[in-house]
């Protein structure tokens, strides 16, 4: 009895500690967590003091983020420049960035639209930027008999990317290698990978050794312009890759029963009783496409008219 109690003390001390430890974990994963949804934020700076704080509230009826001079614009804030209405260049084709809008511009809402896609861009340019340098990191980590990297920036429960040697007889789960990616992708950024992602249906990406990220950026361009024409309501099938050079892309869907098999490219390891649709990058081998000639249509032939 006396030494079951001494163990109740001890775990009655170290309990608080342990719940608040458990605590700020599942807050920091929560904050991290690519599913939520973060403002945009502008950056709205001008020689007139009166028109800037207009502009200041103009911008956060968009529900936006506003910071406004003399703070220092950063990285990823779009940035816009309050001007007279003679020097505007809302509608320019290709402006300068920080954009020169006038007061009139914002409240008639002409240019809401541009600074949409402005953050849009800069988060996708965030999100390459970030991916090459894990790519850069992962491949110290490459073995001698080949496999792949397992990418799926866009799962709050997924800390990093994976390795998969092709030459490991072990079915454990693959090895988690380079930084995490919170600390190389910013949240925004993978909260709009979370966004393209499960609207083109990409559970997980595979990646095998050979395919350089500039190839890899190649894939990930055609999803989110698959993304952008259908306004995130097409998922992307294997058509959607064809013509890319020096890769094949093949998507399968993973579930009891449905193995992925093929016979040039190598089979990835996967649990049976999963359901996850993967989009697979592998290098091009070749050979294995042949050209089917449409079938020709007799009714349209022209033939000569017999009199009687």
């Amino acid at each position: 009895m006396p030494l079951t109690a001494l163990f109740g003390a001890i775990a009655a001390w170290f309990m608080p500690g342990l719940l608040l430890v458990v605590g700020l974990r599942l807050l920091t994963a929560r904050q991290s967590d690519p599913a939520l949804r973060t403002l945009p934020t502008a950056h709205v700076d001008g020689s007139n003091a009166v028109e800037v704080q207009r502009a200041v509230k103009v911008i956060a009826g968009w529900t936006w983020n506003v910071r406004s001079a003399p703070a220092h614009r950063e990285r990823g804030q779009v940035g816009v420049v309050v001007v007279p209405q003679e020097q505007s260049e809302a509608t320019e084709f290709d402006p300068r960035w920080p954009l020169k809008v006038s007061i009139a511009d914002l409240e008639n809402g002409k240019v809401k639209e541009r600074l949409d896609r402005r953050d849009e861009i800069q988060v996708r340019r965030q999100l390459f930027r970030g991916l090459q340098k894990l790519f850069k990191r992962a491949s110290e980590f490459k073995g001698p008999g080949g496999g792949g990297f397992w990418l799926a920036p866009h799962w709050w429960f997924l800390e990093s990317m994976a390795r998969e040697d092709a030459d490991n007889p072990d079915e454990s789960a693959p090895t988690l290698v380079g930084p995490p990616y919170h600390r190389v992708i910013p949240s925004r950024a993978r909260q709009h990978a979370y966004a393209v992602l499960r609207a083109t249906q990409v559970d997980m990406i595979f990646v095998e050794d050979g395919v350089t990220f500039k190839n890899l950026e190649r894939v990930l361009r055609v999803i989110t312009e698959l993304f952008d024409v259908h306004g995130g309501r097409r998922r992307a099938e294997e058509l959607h890759f064809r013509g890319l050079p020096k890769v094949k892309v093949m998507i399968h869907e993973y579930e009891p029963g449905n193995p992925f098999r093929s016979d040039i490219y190598p089979e990835v390891k996967f649990d049976d009783l999963s359901r996850v649709r993967v989009l697979h990058i592998f290098r091009d081998r070749g050979g294995h496409e042949e050209r089917v000639e449409p079938p020709y249509d007799f009714s349209w032939t022209p033939a000569p008219a017999l009199s009687e």
